[in-house]
């Protein structure tokens, strides 16, 4: 006898040492398992477990009254069932088998079910245990939804009225354990789009786990809403008969999040100077100035009420750095005419002033000043080729140009970098040979430009290119 219960032990020793996953079980097994009356929910494998854990679902919702199971079963199997462990299994006395299936009628529930060939009974390595869930439905339960004391800002904390009834299961070893049923809880939330710049609304579903505390923590949704729990992992299809969804009462959102997009309205910086590009909804990170650039902030309404734009020196956000344009509003446009390094960012606060959020921080760079001024162009023989007199430039904030004859009469002046001269006097071609500009310019960085020279006004050689000075 005591040779017997000691193989009996190393067995269940090896049996405990080998875990199966899931997916080990074939799908038919779990879709021929029934009930009748009532439903059966699909079984649910814990983490590291042999276990399959269904849980029965009377047809009323409420006592389970008789119940037949049906098992699938391979040819030379018996259907066995046990209450503790698998030492103290026994063969199912009304079992009625019937090719690959048996039924059990008045099927007794709250124990494991096994199939096995009746020599290799300590190899069972997979099992169900087949529970009433009327005993531990979420049936009555109350639930309040608030912010939690640690991260009011960040973070909702769930609790139902009462503790919620323990799901608990054997091992075929004889170890009690309590499965995490898992909570679905439902609510309405708000998520940004990068490609409309928006908030769009999205509802939510999470699978909570058990707690200890009987509390569920989640990170605060962005719109305000209510939660609901609408069952656990063994009510799918049958919630509406345990009372469900459990729905709390409407919880004003206090989290803000927001996001920042920038356009470069206008830069003082000739096309052939240009050399860097811009993403939509974002910034070179070289500016010329004056750069005119506008900001559009984007939150969370209505949670999100009180609105900065900041612009400050320095690559980094510091609360000592020099602050060159602070702006209460969503919207608001800003020329960078000197010369460095800027950082911009947008701050929300709530309602309550207590949240708030800063967007991500753009860095930009202001140019130092730069002037070239070409000495030949062809405005008449050359059409679209080298037709303006016409500066490269970046970062001027001020610039004035004008064109003299030989003689010393102005024949054209223009206040704009980007333009130029076209050759022309009072809307007529002059005669090609030199003319004398005068140029003066300031740049960002505090430069003073006083240019002057002579330029060619070439026939037909298309060859020709100017030289800059």
């Amino acid at each position: 006898m005591k040779t017997r219960s000691l193989i009996l032990s190393l067995l269940i020793l090896i049996s405990s040492a080998v875990t199966i996953s899931a997916q080990s079980v074939p799908a038919s097994l779990s879709a021929s398992l029934s009930a009748s009356p009532g439903k059966l929910s699909q079984p649910y494998t814990p983490t590291g477990q042999q276990v399959r854990l269904v849980a029965y679902h009377p047809a009323s919702g409420e006592g389970s009254g008789a119940v037949t199971l049906t098992f699938p079963i391979a040819a030379g199997e018996k259907l066995y069932s046990y209450t503790t462990s698998i030492q103290e299994a026994q063969p199912v006395a009304t079992a009625q088998y019937a090719g690959t299936t048996v039924t059990v009628p008045n099927a007794q529930l709250e124990c494991g079910y096994f199939t096995a060939q009746p020599s290799q009974i300590m190899m069972t390595r997979v099992y169900y245990w087949i529970f009433d869930y009327s005993r531990v439905s979420l049936r009555d339960l109350a639930l309040t939804a608030d912010y939690d004391a640690a991260e009011p800002c960040q973070q909702v904390t769930l609790t139902l009225s009462r503790p919620l009834p323990p799901i608990s299961y054997r091992t075929l070893q004889g170890a009690s354990m309590q499965a995490d049923r898992g909570l679905v809880v439902r609510y309405q939330d708000i998520v940004y789009k990068e490609e409309t710049h928006a908030f769009t609304a999205e509802q939510k579903e999470e699978l909570l786990p058990e707690t200890n505390g009987g509390a569920w923590h989640l990170i605060a949704p962005l719109s305000d809403t209510s939660f609901a729990i609408i069952g656990d992992r063994f009510t799918k299809g049958v919630a509406e008969q345990y009372g469900l969804p459990i729905e709390s009462p409407v919880l004003q959102a206090h989290r803000v999040e927001l996001h920042a997009r920038y356009r470069l309205v206008s830069s003082g910086q000739s096309q052939a100077a240009d050399s860097t590009a811009s993403n939509a909804g974002q910034l070179p990170s070289s500016l010329s100035a004056p750069a005119t650039v506008e900001i559009d902030l984007v939150a969370n309404e209505p949670a999100a009420v009180l609105y900065q734009i900041i612009i400050a020196e320095g690559a980094t956000i510091s609360k000592d750095a020099p602050v060159v344009m602070q702006f209460n509003g969503r919207q608001a446009q800003y020329t960078f005419d000197k010369m460095g390094t800027y950082t911009l960012y947008g701050s929300v606060s709530d309602r309550t002033a207590s949240c708030t959020a800063t967007s991500q921080p753009v860095v930009v760079t202001v140019q130092s000043s730069r002037l070239e001024v070409p000495n030949v162009f062809t405005p008449f023989s050359s059409p679209g080729v080298n037709d303006l007199f016409q500066v490269v430039h970046q970062s001027l904030i001020s610039f004035e140009a004008h064109i003299y004859d030989a003689w010393g009469g102005l024949i054209y002046s223009w206040s704009n970098p980007n333009g130029g001269w076209d050759g022309t006097c009072r809307g007529k071609p002059v005669p090609s040979g030199v003319y004398y500009y005068v140029i003066t310019a300031e740049g960002a960085d505090g430069v003073q430009y006083h240019k002057s020279g002579d330029v060619n006004i070439l026939e037909s050689d298309y060859s020709q290119q100017p030289n800059f000075n």
